[in-house]
């Protein structure tokens, strides 16, 4: 069997996919042939090829998320490739697709197609996309993506592709797989979507999986050729190639906005060392960004993986690494403590410090005050650690005092950000399905 774990734009340029990394990692069947198609960095490519500049913010969802702008402003320029590779991956058995809200439109375009060449081909959808979906992905707003067979749901995907794999090897089918969404009818299959109803299938849960004991993955893999055009694209546009990794799974908190509420679990540091070693061995990348929802959802943790750098640092095992991701502010998250961590390699912090006024973030339910909020951005000044923190402006309930009290906030603290620090204001709030904000 043949088989493509495929992402689609829009998502980084500086990072190759966790997901297909690590999903090949752990498909372990001898008769399986798995690629890696990163039709994302070949679209990004292709910009610079065909000087197509107006792409170059690459990092911008918009207009990528948006029926009207992805035909108008999207399709024109990259119909042509993506039909080059809609004819390579239709000749495989399977294509996984890694989905994002971000590029959900592309991935349907490519999929969809798919299935019109090539009706016994399997599409089987996964990722953060199909976490907060209904039905994991196979229906939205009332109409069922009848293209798509499989989707995968919240659990961890690698242990439900190995299974996925092997049953659908053995069986012709995957009945009994935990953690996915299926149609109880594997046909009539069609390369497009219909109402509920329309096609006599309906969509079926197979049940949960047990949680994935993290200390037992795999070191993720990408084939040789996405290494290759993520460092090509780097070296064109100036960028640095960083690779994604994870010490965590899931959130300590649960934010009113958010979705984020997987059970948090986390690897050892003595497999995180490794895996960095192991990884700058294999590729010479030594630059490394941790997709965890949070680094220090747990400070005593964090506390640990630093002393743990500081001494595999000094004793010589490791070379210097350089490592970033997600933080939420926190009273031990002192000048000290980061000062520590930029020594060894910190050299990036994505910050969820949403708001600088203690009624918005009691709606949050951040479980902060303004007061920590204005200690970190100190702390993060002296220890001189580039970050950007991520502003939440316009939040139900904030009224125009609220407003003008945010300003006074950043007024007060804006010699923090005047080295190393960048305000990074969101465009909005994202309401999503079932969260208390939603509600």
């Amino acid at each position: 069997m043949r088989l493509a774990l495929c992402i689609c734009p829009q998502w980084s340029v500086q990072t190759p996919s966790f997901a297909i990394g690590s999903l090949k990692s752990h498909i372990n069947n001898k008769d399986v042939e798995v690629d890696q198609v990163d039709l994302n960095i070949r679209s990004s490519l292709y910009t610079k090829e065909k000087n197509i500049e107006k792409f170059w913010d690459w990092g911008n969802d918009t207009p990528w998320n948006s029926e009207a702008n992805f035909k108008d402003n999207i399709l024109p320029h990259f119909k042509d490739l993506w039909h080059e590779y809609i004819e390579i991956l239709s000749t495989y058995d399977v294509v996984a697709f890694t989905t994002y809200t971000s590029n959900i439109i592309t991935t349907d375009y490519i999929a969809r197609y798919l299935k019109e060449k090539n009706r016994n081909i399997q599409i089987w959808y996964g990722g953060p996309y199909s976490w907060y979906s209904d039905c994991s992905g196979l229906v939205e707003n009332d109409n069922y993506r009848e293209f798509v067979d499989v989707a995968c749901g919240s659990g961890d995907g690698e242990k439900i592709i190995s299974e996925l794999v092997n049953r659908y090897m053995e069986d012709g089918h995957y009945e009994n797989v935990k953690g996915i969404y299926r149609w109880d009818k594997m046909t009539p299959s069609f390369p497009t979507v219909l109402k509920k109803g329309r096609s006599g299938r309906k969509p079926v849960f197979n049940g949960g999986v047990l949680p994935q004991n993290l200390n037992e993955l795999e070191i993720p893999s990408w084939d040789t050729k996405v290494i290759d055009d993520y460092k090509k694209l780097a070296e064109l546009f100036d960028l640095e190639v960083t690779l994604p990794m994870q010490t965590s799974r899931g959130c300590t908190f649960k934010c009113t906005f958010c979705s984020e509420t997987r059970l948090y679990r986390y690897k050892n540091n003595e497999k995180i060392v490794d895996e960095m070693k192991g990884l700058e061995n294999k590729t010479g990348i030594n630059n490394f960004w941790f997709t965890d929802s949070l680094i220090n959802g747990s400070m005593p943790l964090f506390k640990k993986f630093i002393n743990k750098l500081e001494e595999e640092t000094e004793s010589g095992n490791i070379p210097k690494m350089y490592w970033g991701g997600h933080f939420r502010t926190h009273k031990k998250l002192d000048g000290e403590l980061l000062s520590r961590a930029v020594n060894v390699g910190l050299n990036y912090m994505n910050v969820g410090v949403e708001n600088g006024v203690n009624k918005i973030l009691a709606l949050m339910e951040k479980g902060q005050t303004s007061d920590d909020v204005s200690h970190f951005l100190k702390s993060a000044h002296e220890s001189n650690v580039f970050y950007n923190a991520n502003w939440i402006p316009g939040y139900p309930k904030e009224n125009h005092m609220d407003f003008m009290l945010q300003l006074k906030f950043l007024y007060d603290n804006h010699k923090y950000f005047e080295n190393n620090g960048l305000l990074n204001l969101m465009q909005s709030t994202d309401i999503l399905d079932h969260t208390p904000l939603d509600v």
